[in-house]
């Protein structure tokens, strides 16, 4: 959980230490405050904690909220640029049938049918011209309904735009608390002696690593020697990898290997139950177990290789 278990662990480590440094900030003066039972710091921490923790499981729907906005984002996006080609592609017939209609309806055309035509020849053309009415009609139907699917798809389209804006602002948001929960757990054990920091319980400790995602790394790494480089735990992070649940399995030469990335990924995929894998990200793509009939959606753009996944394999896991 972020900087609060990387400080707590750091404290327990480095108790007997008058030295120890936290996170860049110097530990406890030698002159602790002892006005602070070792009680009391332990039920100020465990109030910190549950913060942290609440925090966190808001900021994993956050995550999973953000990563639907994503995938909806690029699906609308496909829409409108399909949509906008239909219209394309139905205007020059729009064209040919306004053209057609203007020159059956011309004065010269009426007088030739009142003057040249027999009845035959005359019902004949007026035939033709409410053939050309009616397609043209149907045509402009066709291309009214197109243009009213595309400004309601784009509306649907900025929505979602708007969605993905609000969560990112939630995010940080949600990482500021994080971030004053863990200043005001440091303020908790700087209080502290050395002798108070090392009885302080195991289970006020953040989780490191988690077990399944030693496992998935394990596993993965083993099929696939060419993996030389994971990240999991990441310091300051927020969501899965924050609470040690995920894994980036970077891909070497990843540009002229994308099909070993695919080949990790599907593994994954096909072995996801035995795996507790929640969703998997890679080349700009997201599979979610909670979506198996989706299958691959396509995500928006985040403006780099690595933000849109397309140098490592993305694997978050259940807790």
């Amino acid at each position: 959980m972020k900087g609060f278990a990387r400080v707590l662990t750091g404290l327990v480590a480095g108790a007997c230490s008058v030295g120890l440094v936290l996170g860049g900030i110097a530990a406890s003066p030698v002159h602790a405050d002892t006005t602070l039972t070792l009680k009391q710091a332990q039920a100020q921490l465990a109030d910190l904690q549950k913060q942290v923790d609440a925090l966190q499981t808001q900021m994993e729907a956050s995550d999973d909220k953000l990563n639907e906005a994503l995938v909806e984002q690029a699906t609308l996006q496909d829409q409108v640029a399909a949509q906008q080609k239909s219209i394309d592609a139905l205007a020059p017939a729009f064209a040919n049938m306004v053209n057609a209609q203007r020159q059956s309806s011309t004065l010269e055309a009426s007088v030739r049918f009142l003057l040249t035509d027999d009845t035959a020849t005359f019902m004949e053309h007026l035939g033709v011209t409410a053939n050309v009415k009616m397609a043209l009609d149907e045509q402009m139907t066709l291309l009214g309904d197109e243009k009213q699917r595309l400004t309601d798809t784009q509306a649907s389209l900025d929505q979602t735009i708007a969605t993905v804006k609000a969560e990112s602002a939630a995010q940080a948001d949600l990482l500021k608390q994080q971030q004053a929960a863990e200043a005001k757990a440091q303020a908790v054990v700087d209080k502290l002696t050395a002798a108070q920091r090392a009885k302080l319980p195991a289970s006020v400790l953040g989780p490191g690593v988690q077990p399944q995602t030693k496992h998935l790394v394990e596993v993965i790494t083993g099929l696939f020697p060419q993996i030389k480089n994971v990240g999991t735990l990441r310091a300051g992070s927020t969501g899965d990898h924050g609470k040690g649940l995920a894994a980036d399995f970077m891909i070497p030469n990843y540009k002229q290997n994308v099909a070993l990335g695919w080949q990790i990924a599907n593994y994954a995929k096909s072995h996801a139950s035995e795996l507790k894998v929640k969703y998997i990200i890679w080349q700009q793509s997201i599979w979610q177990t909670a979506y198996p009939s989706k299958g691959w959606k396509p995500m928006a753009d985040r403006g780099s290789d690595n933000q849109n996944h397309k140098n490592h394999v993305h694997i978050s896991l259940y807790p």
